[in-house]
């Protein structure tokens, strides 16, 4: 799970040892992985900074993980309880806010105004998926593990879209990898268990050829898939 804390970063700049939560270094060729929790990226600073540190990796070998941005994951949590109440009006003004909110980060990542108007199209399109499933929830007033699942992971969707904009903005190539291409897990909704030789598998099949050619792959730290194709948190 990512971390639900909605603390501001402080104004000093973390070392990358710091902001990368994990990394494996050692012998020559060995894969980095790092990883940014909420709190790291709280606004548009902070996730301009996270990019900064991923564009500077010493290493060309670079996995990213990313949680939602700080208090996200909280809202949306709220956001399927709303739901869950048939409260469509405070549903869609929190999913105003939450969209307004990645939109300020986007604009504040983007210096170009196409790069921040397709960012932003990109998003709305997580926005519009994240409404539709809460109107869903709000219709059949049921909120089953899985479809809870599957509205709070939109969070770290969104993150991982905005760093992967940032880094390609900066002229570094990376790619949007989607955690259920390459997580597998025994399909306990809400508390799954990664089944470690297929995600072994699905890791050399999904990251390795794009760590080959040099291409940093940002992945959503919460979703992955079950051995019969099912997202799990």
């Amino acid at each position: 799970m990512p971390s639900r804390s909605a603390s501001k970063p402080s104004s000093r700049k973390p070392s990358s040892r710091r902001a990368a939560a994990r990394s494996t270094r050692g012998t020559t060729g060995a894969v980095e992985v790092y990883k940014f929790g909420g709190a790291s990226l709280a606004d548009a600073d902070a996730v301009r900074h996270a990019i900064g540190l991923i564009a500077d990796a010493p290493s060309p070998r670079v996995v990213t993980v990313v949680s939602a941005l700080a208090g996200v994951t909280d809202a949306l949590l709220d956001i399927a309880d709303t739901a869950l109440r048939g409260d469509v009006a405070r549903v869609d003004k929190a999913v105003d806010a939450l969209r307004l909110r990645h939109h300020a980060v986007a604009n504040g990542v983007m210096t170009r105004q196409a790069e921040r108007k397709a960012l932003c199209a990109e998003l709305d399109d997580v926005f519009a998926e994240l409404q539709a499933l809460a109107h869903g929830v709000a219709s059949l007033r049921e909120l089953t593990p899985r479809t809870r699942d599957y509205l709070v992971v939109r969070g770290e969707q969104l993150s991982a879209r905005l760093v992967v904009a940032g880094l390609v903005a900066r002229g570094v190539k990376a790619r949007y990898v989607e955690a259920a291409e390459v997580i597998v897990t025994d399909g306990v909704f809400g508390n799954a268990f990664p089944d470690l030789a297929a995600t072994d598998k699905q890791v050399r099949a999904r990251v390795q050829p794009l760590l080959a050619r040099r291409i940093i792959p940002v992945v959503p730290g919460f979703v992955p898939v079950l051995r019969e194709a099912a997202a799990t948190a």
